[in-house]
């Protein structure tokens, strides 16, 4: 039913529209289901933008009918934001971290302690934009993921109003609608080409305001648009539906599409708040009862998915099975009316609470989680309850970042120019270009290095495999770093001996791993480019440009050994053992995964590399997976060995694992003569 909302003390609001409370199911079942990693929806993770559009149209329509009555208030404006946002976001807030304590390891905690203070300051995008991409493989594990819209959409109800204020005074109507748009394409034009690819800009507020301010030209519009006929609408807002599905269920191929799932949803929602008026059909089916239902307690179900995901991925030993993830889902939900029945609407009616309970109970809130979330990060969360046995602390410990390569270099390398030496001075020198996954062996390997009289070049980045006609979609700053390495590498100046290593995995298969019991890395596929921008590279495109690389180093007089895959594990290593310590349960120790899984996943990398050292003595190759593969298990690849995990995460070798591999690693060496080369002879 249609009518009118009264706003704080029955001052008239605006005129309800059920299909906006219907387009908000749209939104946020997508974004659970996102979360929940049901992949028949890559894209619903687009489900936040279709709010962020309804945020700006609502309160833009709001401010506008307040300021045209001369009711505005800035502090009544805070007020009801405070009412409508902050008491349920605590309520979960306190949930979680009760928790957290609970199921989380001391490392997780802590690093959760600090995202829990910037959540209650409103920075939880800024700190989020610091410390890992939307789209990461540690991102399920963030209880708090989610916050990072609410802290968008805070600091821009603390700005806008103020903005909007000033542009009324100046020219009513006509002056809001040039301050928005170009603040809105100032914002687009920061924006572009990083927000699907879930960097730091992705979490930023100036990346995102042209999404609000969207909404906020839709308020506009339909300030001054007469009532058009049916026809029209719906020629407006089923395209708008059908942009907005498909923004979130068009799977990734071949095409640029998830360059433009933002902008699709986007441009849908707008036409959807523009069109879907009463009599079109869209607004029908987006008002029926259970859509709108959902709607209405939308925003307490979608504080509350991740928080339950999050935590059940931290609590089970391995990925937790569909059936739990949609159990969890349907938790959320109910969780959520419960929330908006007995949270939401008590708070948000003024004559029930007052406005000094409220401004007591931010104030207290805000301190609060403030003071408990930097305990937990400055007490290596909370160790000292000794919640969790000493050993599944010692091995969760083992879980450490891989270093970021030139620009953090190791004890004893030097920093020179775009590298890092390691014992410079030495007689011979041999040059390593990959990415983290060579980083994680860089140390050892120079230390094993020295003891021959060589000097180790590093020239590994993450993420930057050492090929210099592609790159990573999500990792174009790559292509300048290789460009710059592989012309030096020709040069004369460059060592006689160059080890490639890279997660070639990824580059072949385009696609994180899934060990098949319960290991899976999160994410969807992994876009590969030629280095130009262009193309998109399949598995033979991406094998004849590692072919190409060896090549051009060959016929500069270069011994090029290539490192093949180091076998991946599908789970986080240690943190699986700490849990199977901490918890009980698992699987049968030492950890491994089927080596039939691992050899399926390298057959390319492996038949490439077999072939170019087959036609070329100066062409070495080293089998990580000889090591591990077929050893201490039949049929099985380990990643523990004498008690102490192999990996550091899921595929990066711990330094126990960098050191096995070098002692695999180096006799081959010897054998084929590279020692001798790096050292002139």
């Amino acid at each position: 039913m249609r009518g009118v909302r009264r706003g704080l003390h029955g001052a008239e609001r605006m005129i309800y529209r059920p299909e906006i409370d219907g387009l908000r199911a749209v939104a946020v079942l997508p974004v659970i289901a996102f979360h929940a990693g049901v992949a028949a929806i890559p894209g619903g993770f687009v489900g936040v933008d279709v709010f962020f559009v309804i945020s700006g149209y609502l309160i833009t329509t709001i401010l506008l009918r307040e300021m045209d009555t001369g009711t505005f208030s800035l502090l009544g404006f805070y007020e009801r934001r405070a009412r409508r946002i902050l008491p349920a976001l605590f309520l979960v807030m306190a949930a979680t971290t009760a928790l957290a304590v609970l199921w989380m390891l001391p490392g997780p905690t802590e690093r959760f302690g600090r995202h829990l203070s910037m959540t209650a300051l409103f920075l939880s995008n800024i700190f989020l934009s610091e410390t890992g991409g939307y789209f990461a493989p540690s991102a399920e594990l963030r209880p708090l993921l989610h916050t990072w819209s609410l802290a968008v959409e805070e600091q821009f109800y603390i700005l806008f109003p103020i903005l909007l204020g000033l542009a009324w005074r100046v020219g009513r109507g006509a002056g809001v609608a040039v301050a928005a748009g170009v603040a809105g394409t100032l914002s687009l034009g920061f924006a572009h080409g990083e927000l699907t690819q879930g960097g730091e800009r992705f979490f930023l507020l100036a990346a995102r305001g042209w999404e609000l301010l969207a909404g906020a030209g839709a308020a506009l519009w339909l300030r001054g648009a007469s009532a058009p006929a049916r026809s029209a609408l719906d020629a407006g807002a089923v395209p708008g539906l059908a942009l907005v599905a498909a923004a979130m269920v068009l799977p990734d191929t071949e095409s640029a599409l998830r360059d433009w799932r933002i902008p699709m949803a986007v441009a849908g929602t707008v036409l959807i708040v523009i069109c879907a008026q009463p009599g079109s059909r869209v607004a029908r089916v987006l008002s029926w009862p259970l859509p709108v239902g959902i709607g209405l307690i939308s925003y307490s179900v979608y504080l509350w998915h991740q928080p339950l995901f999050a935590l059940a991925r931290h609590r089970m030993i391995t990925d937790p099975p569909p059936a739990l993830m949609a159990g969890l889902a349907l938790g959320a939900i109910a969780l959520g009316w419960l929330s908006w029945r007995f949270v939401e609407r008590p708070f948000r009616d003024p004559a029930r609470i007052g406005r000094r309970v409220i401004l007591g109970g931010t104030v207290a809130g805000i301190l609060g989680f403030v003071a408990v979330g930097e305990a937990m990060h400055r007490t290596e969360g909370l160790l000292f309850l000794g919640v969790f046995p000493r050993d599944a602390v010692k091995m969760a410990d083992r879980h450490t970042p891989t270093p970021k390569g030139f620009a953090d270099c190791a004890p004893g390398a030097t920093p020179v120019a775009d590298t890092c030496v390691f014992h410079p001075g030495e007689s011979g020198r041999v040059a390593l270009w990959g990415d983290s996954h060579a980083i994680a062996i860089a140390d050892v390997l120079a230390h094993w290095m020295q003891r021959n009289g060589i000097a180790t070049e590093n020239f590994a980045r993450p993420a930057c495999a050492p090929v210099p006609g592609l790159t990573r979609e999500d990792r174009v700053r790559c292509v300048t770093h290789n460009r710059a390495v592989f012309s030096y590498l020709l040069s004369e100046e460059a060592p006689e001996v160059v080890i490639l290593h890279a997660r070639w995995a990824v580059l072949m298969n385009r696609s994180g791993f899934d060990n098949g019991e319960g290991g899976r890395e999160p994410g969807g596929r992994i876009v590969i480019r030629s280095a130009d921008g262009g193309t998109r590279l399949g598995p033979a495109a991406v094998a004849r440009e590692i072919a190409e690389t060896v090549t051009a180093l060959r016929a500069a007089g270069r011994t090029v050994v290539l490192v093949g895959n180091v076998p991946e594990a599908g789970w986080n290593v240690p943190l699986t053992l700490a849990r199977m310590l901490a918890f009980g349960g698992g699987p049968p120790r030492p950890l491994s995964t089927p080596a039939e899984r691992i050899a399926a996943r390298d057959q390319g990398t492996k038949a490439l590399f077999t072939a170019l050292a087959a036609r070329d003595d100066g062409v070495v190759l080293i089998s990580p997976s000889d090591l591990v593969c077929d050893t201490v298990l039949p049929g099985r690849c380990v990643q523990e060995a004498d008690g102490k995990p192999l990996y550091r995460d899921d595929d990066h070798l711990s330094r126990d694992g960098a050191k096995r591999l070098l002692l695999h690693m180096m006799p081959l060496l010897e054998d084929a003569g590279v020692i001798a080369r790096a050292r002139g002879g």
